[in-house]
């Protein structure tokens, strides 16, 4: 689902067509468990770690699983292909309305021409496995209007919940970056804080609870 604050669209046009989120530094170090450090103990403590919203490790030792997991790895690629791959349509609620038939053939043609839309649709169905699965868009001025032209996903390793006083989703960086520092102090920036469209987002209940 998109989120934001939808009077911030187009108030904030620098946001919208830059990228706020690129791959940070931190990436380049993802915690590797294996077979000696993937012990009950380790485990506890990084669902403990996830409960107060420090997303990042859960989201490493989800990945090794599922690295390791051939039958959880094909179980979830079919899910995500199947998603990604489906058949597609945009229709007017009112087919015989030429005007709302017109813009719902124009939305169509936008979408199909966004960069990396089907990639973002199977990676926003691992939000089944993760808990959560964002992708940021990539808008640009044309005729005066921003135009939607890529979906990119976004690790889930950089989110992270203020459990101690909401359940919003942020993007957390922990280094920060030059075009939001506050990425780099937790929490981070919540995803609604940003203009609505720049982030689309699949969060699902998999377990009870929040």
């Amino acid at each position: 689902m998109p989120i934001g604050r939808g009077s911030d669209a187009y108030s904030n046009p620098a946001i919208m067509q830059g990228q706020i989120a690129p791959a940070p530094y931190i990436d380049r170090y993802q915690q590797l468990f294996g077979a000696s450090g993937l012990t009950p103990q380790m485990v506890s403590a990084t669902i403990n770690f996830a409960n107060i919203g420090y997303l990042w490790q859960l989201a490493d030792l989800l990945d090794e699983v599922r690295e390791y997991d051939a039958h959880l790895a094909s179980v979830m690629s079919k899910r995500e292909t199947a998603v990604a791959g489906a058949d597609w349509d945009v229709v007017a609620e009112n087919p015989k309305d030429d005007y709302a038939a017109s813009i719902a053939d124009w939305v169509k043609r936008e979408l199909k021409s966004v960069r990396g839309l089907h990639h973002a649709w199977s990676h926003l169905m691992s939000g089944t496995y993760y808990g959560h699965a964002v992708c940021e868009q990539i808008w640009l001025p044309v005729n005066g209007k921003l135009r939607l032209v890529e979906c990119i996903p976004l690790h889930p390793r950089r989110f992270a919940y203020a459990a101690l006083t909401d359940w919003r989703l942020y993007l957390w960086d922990q280094v920060g970056n030059d075009r939001q520092p506050r990425l780099g102090m937790f929490p981070g920036i919540a995803l609604d804080e940003f203009p609505a469209g720049k982030f689309v987002s699949h969060q699902p209940r998999v377990r009870g609870g929040y």
